[in-house]
């Protein structure tokens, strides 16, 4: 695994965006500290203008200060808008830029607004859970890069979870979940957080409490779940796709799985909402 992190073509992250991932892992963080460090970067700031003036919030192009932007858009939605843009960043580099990462980019925001939801049922803090899920699969891309020919049709092959990780080790002995594991913490990512990315996939201790990861295996269990209420797979509503020591977990009947998956389609919708406006200025 070591060869392969080290020889891949890794993206680079400015300092300023290490230092604006930190205070947003603050819990204590004051929204016009956010908004200092924001403003060093003059392409966020303009993107966070725009997300503020847009019809999601009702301005109507009458916010022109930061400060005032990030108060209308909200402490948690900058915190998720902030760290979504700069894995936007991040993929917009060569060779990923070359390559149609939408999939890649839907899973990433879907995860992470499946952990940002859960998250707010337990004593997580928030914008962790959403890094966690944003960054789960990013050991995809120094796998594509590694492997363009031989992963590609893998890269795009709408499926994931334990079966992509299993043919990715029987493969090219690593899965992108250790992979991703590797860049955080070459990026110094809390060790946590690290650690949730590199033992998604692996069977946990169902009597051990596991914070960020057992977050991050829910998350990936309401996917499929939710996904199944969308295409009517699901006809009984009194099932869930949580063992009984998750759902105690994260306060959770069987009968609250429609209402989450609401909420996740709903966080997912406006965080995509939220991207589309900071970088067009209008929707699809």
């Amino acid at each position: 695994m070591a060869s392969l992190f080290e020889s891949a073509r890794l993206p680079m992250v400015l300092p300023h965006s290490v230092d604006l991932l930190r205070k947003i892992a603050d819990d204590d963080v004051a929204l016009h500290k956010l908004a200092s460090a924001i403003q060093i970067d003059p392409v966020l700031t303009a993107k966070l203008l725009r997300v503020a003036n847009s019809p999601f919030f009702g301005m109507s192009g009458r916010i022109y200060d930061l400060d005032k932007a990030l108060m209308i858009i909200g402490l948690s939605n900058t915190r998720a808008y902030v760290q979504t843009e700069i894995l936007h960043s991040l993929i917009e580099q060569p060779p990923w830029n070359k390559t149609d990462l939408q999939y890649f980019w839907q899973d990433s925001i879907w995860i992470a607004s499946a952990a940002h939801v859960l998250a707010h049922r337990t004593a997580a803090f928030p914008s962790l859970a959403f890094s966690a899920g944003l960054f789960h699969n990013f050991g995809r891309l120094v796998l594509l890069e590694r492997h363009p020919e031989t992963y590609a049709t893998t890269f795009n092959h709408h499926w994931g979870g334990v079966a992509l990780a299993k043919y990715e080790m029987q493969q090219f002995h690593v899965d992108h979940g250790q992979l991703g594991a590797e860049v955080l913490m070459h990026w110094n990512f809390p060790d946590n957080l690290v650690q949730a990315l590199q033992q998604q996939y692996q069977e946990q201790d169902p009597n051990a409490c596991h914070g960020l990861i057992g977050l991050l295996q829910a998350a990936h269990a309401l996917f499929v779940f939710c996904q199944s209420m969308h295409f009517h797979w699901v006809k009984e509503q009194h099932w869930s796709p949580l063992g009984l020591l998750e759902m105690t977990q994260f306060c959770l009947t069987p009968d609250d799985m429609h209402g989450v998956c609401k909420d996740i389609g709903t966080q997912f919708k406006n965080m995509m909402t939220m991207v589309e406006y900071g970088n067009t200025g209008r929707t699809n």
